[in-house]
């Protein structure tokens, strides 16, 4: 960095402090010393009330009464460039920068044997681009994009990058050509002003080196005789409120934990709470309990593990998520590698499904309900719940289809389940309790 260039862009800035806004570089890293606290004041005047001039008193009230400073500023009247030069002198000021990171980096490395090129390449991609808005913006928009999902729109794409001028939207709309002839983005056909990221094929799958192995997993009230979870499934149980959804899932917690990274994620209570549920479990210490717990009200997907036996207790859905259940199942089966996530939903007493309906049902491998037993007396220390597989994938045998079977069972102390031997279609439950009372 020289002092004349700084002293340029100083004296451009004092006498038209609105140029602050003209470059997205110009910023107080690229000063020093007396510089820095110069172009800090002016800066801080301008935030104020965005003046048209800087007042000479003002600035050195800020600087501490150093009139020096105000005077070396103001004597650069006569070299105050255009707004043309002025960019070019910010850049020069940016390079001088990087120059300096650059020639650090590569003494560093040098010294200590240990050079990382990738290190460096970044900054010189900088160093390139300093002062071409249109290069800039045009990364900008390629880093947009690599983090969009899905479809977006041009006036969204303005809006997080703030171009506001006609030569700007221009240029994003240039890159967004190139893109598209790169097959990175597409256009959406059915709006105009829309595009839509191309997904990358993966590569092709080995079938020889693939093995069909399911997880050795344990899955509650006995549903792992009926179904196969391979890696990447998403389990769904779906109940309504006080019907044993968190029994069933601290009970595939309990199974699972001693053999498995497990990750518990609930949404209802604290610390206190979990611990005092848990203590309930008189077959087991507090140590005993060795999976990861965690409070979270969100989208799962932000949080599972994707490589272990994820129990999420449970997703809130609201308002328009209600239709949104299927996009939230599908971003946690997309997060997911080697493990699974197995995920409490909130029931209607009086519908069939869960929050969702049949928006839920499409990503979940194995899908079940929980539903009050109205057969079955409750006590104080007893419930009485009837479970019903709604979807199942991956049958245990190819003649057995368990869509459609239930199975009752009760929970005691809330924690202690208890079910029968075999998973029934509902008429043979009904026949069987027939013969028991008559």
């Amino acid at each position: 960095m020289t002092t004349d260039t700084a002293k340029i862009v100083l004296s451009a800035i004092y006498f038209k402090p609105s140029l602050l806004e003209s470059h997205e570089d110009l910023t107080a890293d690229l000063f020093a010393g007396k510089d820095k606290r110069a172009f800090l004041a002016i800066s801080d005047l301008w935030a104020d009330s965005r003046p048209a001039s800087i007042d000479p008193a003002q600035l050195a009230s800020k600087l501490g009464g150093d009139l020096t400073l105000v005077n070396r500023l103001m004597d650069g009247a006569l070299a105050c460039p255009s707004e043309a030069v002025f960019k070019a002198e910010v850049a020069e000021l940016v390079r001088a920068g990087l120059r300096k990171e650059i020639i650090k980096r590569v003494d560093a490395g040098a010294r200590s044997g240990d050079l990382d090129v990738s290190d460096i390449r970044p900054l010189l991609h900088k160093y390139e681009i300093a002062g071409d808005r249109e290069k800039r913006l045009a990364d900008d928009v390629r880093s947009w994009v690599d983090e969009a999902n899905g479809e977006f729109s041009l006036a969204q794409l303005y809006s997080d990058l703030g171009v506001t001028s006609v030569n700007g939207k221009s240029s994003v709309r240039q890159v967004l050509a190139r893109l598209v002839k790169e097959q990175v983005l597409d256009y959406c056909s059915r709006r105009a002003g829309w595009y839509r990221r191309i997904g990358k094929l993966a590569s092709p799958i080995d079938l020889m080196a693939t093995i069909a192995k399911p997880l050795d997993l344990y899955l509650p009230l006995g549903l792992g005789e009926l179904v196969n979870i391979y890696p990447k499934s998403v389990v769904v149980c779906s109940g309504s409120s006080q019907l044993g959804k968190t029994a069933i899932a601290l009970d595939m917690v309990k199974h699972n934990m001693r053999s498995h990274d497990v990750r518990y994620f609930f949404s209802e209570g604290g610390p206190e709470e979990l611990r005092s549920r848990i203590e309930q479990h008189t077959d087991l210490t507090i140590p005993d309990w060795t999976m990861l717990a965690f409070e979270h009200s969100g989208h799962p997907a932000d949080v599972v593990g994707p490589d272990a036996i994820n129990v999420y207790d449970y997703l809130r859905v609201t308002g328009e998520g209600f239709f949104s259940v299927d996009d939230m199942l599908s971003d946690v089966h997309k997060k997911l590698k080697k493990g699974i996530a197995f995920i409490n939903l909130q029931k209607n007493k009086n519908k069939e499904l869960g929050d969702g309906a049949e928006f839920g049902l499409r990503i979940p491998r194995l899908y079940f309900t929980l539903n009050p037993d109205p057969d079955a007396l409750n006590s104080k220390d007893k419930q009485s719940v009837i479970a019903k597989v709604q979807k199942a994938k991956g049958w245990k045998r190819p003649d057995c289809n368990p869509d459609g079977r239930i199975m009752p069972f009760t929970i005691r102390n809330g924690w202690q389940i208890s079910y029968g031997t075999e998973w029934v279609y509902p008429e043979a439950l009904v026949t069987a309790r027939v013969k028991r009372y008559h």
